[in-house]
């Protein structure tokens, strides 16, 4: 097990913190990053494939826990949606905990985004997005993922932003057992304050989502909660 605490990362051209493990055998690796502030994560290097602010992918990084940063403006310079662009990232891996972290300033991409994941909690956290964001799929996102949990967060778009504010989302393949309970969503123009979609009937479909005790405002043209597929 690491542990990564209280450091100060401006301007990366990649990556603030990447716990990087894509070939290994899954372990519980009880990696802890915490109480960091990362800003301004540019995203130019793998061709325009990085960016994220905190980036956890594989199965020997299962059980990491991502707690109490502060990160802001990364992915500026991101071009693809390859290596899951977002303020903290999880992906490929297992049981892993985000809690209290506070995102803000994503000009581009999601502020949390778990995929390809299983039994993940996203709990606490602090998600802000600016109306010049217009290639989010969520303030928090989870998609192609098992039995995660998004519960107690705070996502807030400003008045134009139109970006979902929790996307569970289904692409590649299905997104399962999510459940999204007890968060609070004020999302100004936002497309849907909780979004549950697939991309095909059959095969990459979300299914048996829970959506339970979450407080929703949102514009009086737009959607509190939508669910397609």
């Amino acid at each position: 097990s690491n542990i990564i605490r209280g450091n100060s990362i401006i301007g990366s051209t990649a990556y603030g913190i990447a716990v990087y493990m894509p070939s290994e055998t899954e372990v519980e690796s009880n990696n802890t990053i915490d109480s960091n502030t990362i800003s301004a994560v540019v995203g130019t290097q793998n061709s325009g494939n990085s960016g994220a602010g905190i980036y956890v992918v594989g199965a020997a990084a299962s059980g990491t826990i991502v707690r109490a940063n502060h990160i802001k403006n990364c992915c500026i310079s991101t071009t693809s949606e390859t290596l899951a662009p977002a303020g903290i990232a999880i992906s490929n891996t297992k049981r892993c905990k985000v809690t209290e972290n506070d995102i803000s300033g994503m000009t581009k991409y999601d502020g949390i985004r778990v995929v390809v994941c299983a039994s993940i909690v996203v709990s606490g956290n602090t998600v802000k997005m600016p109306a010049s964001n217009t290639t989010a799929v969520g303030g928090i996102c989870v998609m192609n993922s098992t039995d995660s949990i998004v519960s107690s967060n705070a996502i807030e778009g400003e008045t134009s932003c139109n970006r979902r504010m929790i996307a569970i989302r289904a692409s590649a393949a299905k997104t399962t057992g999510t459940r999204v309970v007890g968060n609070t969503i004020k999302a100004g123009a936002a497309y849907a304050g909780i979004d549950v979609f697939g991309t095909n009937l059959t095969t990459a479909v979300a299914e048996d989502t829970l959506i339970s005790g979450n407080s929703i405002v949102v514009g009086s043209t737009n959607i509190p909660y939508r669910s397609a597929f």
